[in-house]
């Protein structure tokens, strides 16, 4: 879906060489050498989105970042190296490009935004930078949220064996407390049980805790059964004494591993074990920290406590790299701002480039926030992908703009030219990229689909910032002095 956007661009620019009356060898040499160093820029800035994925701790996502990064520098070698090649072997087009100017749509389309950015550039930075808030405002809605079966669809055999586990047995969602009474012996202390107890009962009262179990438990069961089953006597014993006798002979009866689980043989060491639904990384993390308020206000030092186990260790792994690839992403951006500034020697333009780069972003995440879709790792990935490849349409833009402010000195002329030249090829290659992600959504992976539908929606948005707010900003700002231009031989400024 990437590699083809720079061969659209290398097309579009001969056809447009050619129209001018050079010939094929001239227009092949213009290309290699105005359409190389952007392209080189567009594959780099999203080689660098893609390589900013290595620094995740999942395996999946680091060789996704670094072969993604890979396979699309070796798509612009061999499109700078190919396209050429293959044009100059087949004959000039008898159909020329000038046979169709000003009868496509596209073009003209292209002509009324550059009148637009010609008479309004201010009410169109205005309507950019309303967006750009109200945008900002829905990125507050949306929640940092991550589910262990969440990218697959309902109607999932595995998400509906989930559902029949949560409905009708205790759920698959590990949630379990080891407790350290800082002295041997004393969890076997009525006391000190009682409040275990109480601890446990919390734990089993939330919403997502459909069963626990602990030492109070096996000991509530068994002073019951010494009593002749009396429901009355479901409580913990009295004395220390007769807890451990209860321990000795239900070890006795070859359930000494159960023990073992449960709580170690010096009575050091105790674990509340509860399974329950898959709450997700919001409620988890509410949940634990409701367990230890509780816990402070139960056990005093040096009694210690901590949640522990399989689920706390995926949880907060997944929220952890959700905010490592939120660094990635802005690292990424840092370093596309500084080769931007340096390609085009203006840390102006640098800023002035990154504005069309923000509102995708921004309007993305605002998008999620309006849908309800939620930011975890399926997609906080999109942002570090579509940064880059975002930032192509404005590199072609910009490279091309400043060509013609080099051969015009006019910054209205040259943003008509690039329009309907650098735009008309903008406008394919975002087309095609966005038809090729949409085709994700028919995937039965939430997080193919959500992909392939954010990308799009950031594509659309970058194209729009591109070819729009980019203009009007570089007709406000001017960031280039006709004198800091290189200007062509025999294109001197009107």
């Amino acid at each position: 879906v990437y590699g083809i956007a720079d061969s659209i661009h290398l097309i579009n620019r001969y056809y447009e060489e050619l129209d001018k009356g050079l010939s094929k060898r001239e227009a092949l040499l213009v290309i290699i050498r105005h359409m190389g160093v952007a392209c080189f820029m567009t594959s780099f800035t999203t080689t660098v989105g893609f390589l900013s994925l290595y620094t995740a701790s999942i395996k999946i996502i680091k060789t996704f970042g670094l072969f993604s990064g890979i396979g699309i520098f070796i798509a612009y070698l061999v499109t700078i190296l190919l396209i050429p090649i293959l044009l100059s072997l087949r004959p000039v087009p008898k159909r020329k490009w000038k046979e169709h100017k000003g009868d496509d749509a596209i073009e003209r389309i292209m002509v009324y935004v550059g009148r637009l950015n010609e008479k309004h550039p201010k009410i169109l930075i205005s309507l950019g930078i309303l967006l750009f808030a109200g945008s900002a405002l829905l990125c507050t809605r949306v929640n940092i949220e991550s589910y262990i079966l969440q990218e697959l669809t309902e109607d999932n055999p595995i998400v509906q064996a989930n559902e029949i586990m949560e409905k009708e047995m205790t759920g698959i969602f590990p949630y379990q407390i080891q407790i350290s009474t800082g002295r041997e012996g004393l969890a076997l202390e009525p006391d000190f049980l009682a409040r275990v107890d109480e601890l446990e009962s919390f734990v089993a009262s939330q919403p997502w805790i459909r069963k626990s179990l602990s030492i109070v438990d096996i000991l509530k069961e068994m002073h019951q059964a010494m009593n002749g089953g009396d429901p009355g006597f479901y409580r913990l014993p009295e004395t220390r004494e007769l807890v451990a006798q209860y321990l000795l002979l239900y070890g006795m009866s070859g359930n000494q591993e159960d023990l073992d689980v449960l709580i170690t043989p010096d009575g050091s060491y105790m674990r509340i074990a509860s399974q329950g639904v898959d709450m997700g990384s919001h409620n988890y993390f509410k949940l634990k920290r409701r367990t230890e308020e509780k816990a402070a206000s139960l056990f005093e030092p040096p009694t210690s406590y901590r949640v522990t186990g399989r689920s706390l260790l995926a949880t907060r792994a997944l929220s952890n790299i959700v905010r490592d690839m939120l660094v990635s992403f802005f690292s990424a951006y840092g370093i596309i701002f500084v080769a931007v500034s340096l390609l085009y020697r203006s840390v102006k333009a640098g800023l002035i480039t990154m504005i069309p780069n923000v509102i995708p972003l921004v309007v993305t995440i605002g998008f999620m926030g309006l849908f309800g879709i939620t930011l975890r790792l399926s997609t906080v990935v999109i942002f570090a992908v579509c940064l880059g490849m975002a930032v192509d349409d404005t590199i072609h833009y910009l490279t091309r703009f400043r060509e013609e402010l080099g051969r015009t000195g006019d910054y209205v002329l040259s943003m008509y030219t690039t329009l309907r030249t650098a735009g008309r090829a903008i406008v394919l290659t975002t087309s095609i990229m966005i038809a090729g992600f949409l085709v994700f959504l028919s995937s039965d992976f939430k997080a193919t689909q959500d992909f392939g539908l954010l990308t799009s929606v950031a594509l659309t948005s970058s194209m729009l910032g591109s070819l729009i707010f980019l203009p009007a900003a570089l007709n406000v700002l001017k960031p280039w002095k006709l004198e800091d231009l290189p200007i062509q031989p025999g294109h001197e400024p009107s």
